[in-house]
């Protein structure tokens, strides 16, 4: 699994997580990113990244015997055989945020 801190930030992440970042966005509305969101995110084949399965899980920071939880963004089908990101709330809340600006500029 890939890190967000080991990854470019913005424009430098492939559009298929552009697409997640966005379903997450419109998950969310005017509120903030919690774990409790995740259940408002399509889940089936196709529904978010075109011939793939989008999972977002959260791991509480129980869980991880960490101070803080994490996000992990999953996507599996034709062009991403399993792969994963982990993202911390704020920034994955920050870069779900940005995917209106990214969609504006297309």
């Amino acid at each position: 699994m890939k890190s967000s801190e080991n990854q470019g930030v913005g424009p430098d992440w492939p559009d298929d997580l552009w697409a997640v970042f966005s379903a997450i966005r419109l998950a969310m509305g005017p509120g903030r990113l919690t774990p409790s969101v995740l259940k408002h995110l399509p889940t089936g084949l196709g529904e978010i990244v075109p011939g793939h399965v989008a999972k977002v899980s959260h791991e509480s920071k129980t869980a991880l015997g960490a101070r803080r939880g994490r996000y992990l963004i999953e996507l599996s089908g034709d062009r991403w055989n399993v792969v994963g990101w982990w993202f911390g709330s704020g920034e994955l809340e920050r870069l779900a945020r940005q995917s209106d600006d990214r969609a504006q500029e297309a």
